[in-house]
């Protein structure tokens, strides 16, 4: 399961806990899963990703950008350039 603190991303009915000073893009609404599961710079060094587990199988839920490396413009174009459409985006509010 997935450890966090106290701040939550909202974007409509998904509220997600979210990590102090990260920007957070959500892929698929979390309800969606059983269980989430964060694997920090697995694609890329201060990014991090989400994977929702449901009946067995992994997919990707959403990502988390370090906000002292990316700004939220480019944490915006990493998606980009890699094709991910996010539900929602929120910027760091630290």
């Amino acid at each position: 399961m997935l450890a966090f603190d106290s701040t939550h991303a909202v974007f409509g009915q998904i509220k997600q806990p979210t990590s102090a000073q990260e920007h957070a893009a959500h892929l698929r609404h979390p309800d969606e899963f059983d269980s989430l599961h964060r694997k920090n710079d697995f694609l890329a060094e201060g990014v991090h990703t989400v994977f929702g587990i449901k009946d067995g199988e992994a997919d990707l839920q959403g990502f988390f950008f370090q906000a002292n490396l990316f700004t939220p413009a480019d944490a915006k174009l990493w998606l980009q350039e890699r094709v991910f459409e996010p539900l929602g985006f929120t910027e760091d509010q630290g």
